[in-house]
């Protein structure tokens, strides 16, 4: 492959780009900053860059100025090594703020759903910057949908199941992760595993109750840390939610982890 292709499996996208995947996510991290977002971490060793909060700014339309004084943006990147040799893909996922004024006149910053519009446009961007280097970019490859369903076993382990093999699914999976807010400390794909944890979004949520909304009596500590295992069954692939020493979680916490992902993908 000598071109970045843009890949479309559903409402997803993500970008295969020749060459390797630190030298991929140098040249990301060069898009961003043109794109005027300041980089508040990133890991080289895991290919990962999250921007900070940036005021809302239109791709390829109009924002209303009041509306986009009380949006801001975030991005979020990872950069994996391609199946095919000498590529790197791309994942993008966006999350948002919005100015919520309550009673007496205080405002506040809430949580937002994600953009899909935003993260298309931006990642069109991307594959622009980075075919500046490259010959001309690819069309864009449409991959069906798939059909994710959440099921719970006699011994009270919930499961999400996907109708499609392992490979595809651990890019919805780790797509899906990167656009709920979660955040990948690590990943081990010969394994099947996600070491994630809840992240600052879902703090942030606690603090004006909506973590407790979301998940309940059992909502625990927004930084606790947990295993998105995948299972590979042939034809479809099995997705639980672990401790960090594998034992699966059998708290209402692992189905709401679960249904989150689910609604992301769909």
């Amino acid at each position: 492959m000598s071109a970045v292709r843009l890949v479309r499996d559903g409402a997803q996208r993500w970008l295969v780009v020749p060459g390797q995947a630190d030298a991929v996510t140098a040249r990301v991290r060069e898009f961003l900053l043109q794109e005027r977002f300041d980089i508040a971490s990133e890991d080289a060793a895991r290919g990962t860059l999250e921007t900070d909060w940036r005021a809302a700014v239109a791709l390829g339309g109009e924002l209303d100025a009041a509306l986009a004084a009380a949006q801001r943006d975030k991005v979020r990147v990872r950069v994996e090594a391609g199946r095919v040799a000498d590529t790197a893909e791309v994942y993008l996922s966006h999350s948002g703020l919005q100015r919520v004024t309550a009673e007496g006149g205080a405002g506040t910053w809430q949580p937002r759903a994600s953009d899909p519009l935003f993260e298309a446009a931006l990642l069109e961007r991307l594959q622009a910057f980075l075919s500046s280097e490259s010959p001309a970019a690819e069309p864009v490859l449409d991959l069906p949908g798939v059909r994710a369903d959440i099921s719970s076993g006699q011994d009270g382990v919930t499961s999400l199941r996907l109708d499609e093999g392992f490979e595809r699914a651990w890019r919805r999976i780790g797509f899906a992760l990167g656009r709920a807010g979660f955040v990948i400390e690590d990943r081990n794909r010969a394994e099947g595993l996600y070491h994630i944890r809840l992240g600052k979004a879902f703090k942030e949520d606690a603090k004006a109750g909506f973590f407790s909304r979301l998940f309940g009596a059992n909502a625990g500590d927004p930084d606790e840390q947990y295993r998105i295992h995948l299972k590979d069954r042939g034809d479809n692939t099995v997705v639980v939610v672990q401790h960090p020493g594998g034992a699966a979680v059998r708290t209402s916490i692992g189905e709401r982890i679960l249904q989150k992902l689910k609604d992301t993908m769909e």
